[in-house]
């Protein structure tokens, strides 16, 4: 019998040592949440990307997200639905769309054109 209650002492003890505990969730602070807050929805053909560009003009805009989504650099460029200028300065929660033409496939500068 004892030595029943000491092998069940032990794996008492082993379950504990082995038992991971769940952490303490993360503060994450203003900054975080303020960058998730900052976020622009940026929409080409049937690339959808939500990214960190709030307080940016739309030109700038173009210039980071051009490669990630080949954006012909003639596309026009909508806002919420609307045109917008390349001064126009994003929102946290705006839409930017930059506008494929009907039955276009990539850039116009193909060895085809």
């Amino acid at each position: 019998m004892e030595r029943v209650r000491q092998q069940e002492a032990y794996r008492q003890r082993k379950v504990e040592e082995f038992t991971v505990s769940r952490p303490e969730p993360l503060d994450v602070g203003p900054a975080l949440e303020q960058a998730r807050e900052a976020t622009v929805q940026v929409i080409s053909g049937a690339s959808v990307q939500t990214l960190a560009l709030a307080g940016l003009q739309v030109s700038q805009a173009r210039e980071l997200v051009a490669t990630i989504l080949r954006i012909d650099p003639r596309a026009p460029v909508l806002v919420d639905g609307q045109p917008v200028r390349p001064d126009y300065r994003l929102a946290s929660g705006d839409t930017l769309e930059f506008v494929h033409q009907a039955g276009e496939k990539g850039g116009r500068n193909g060895a085809l054109h």
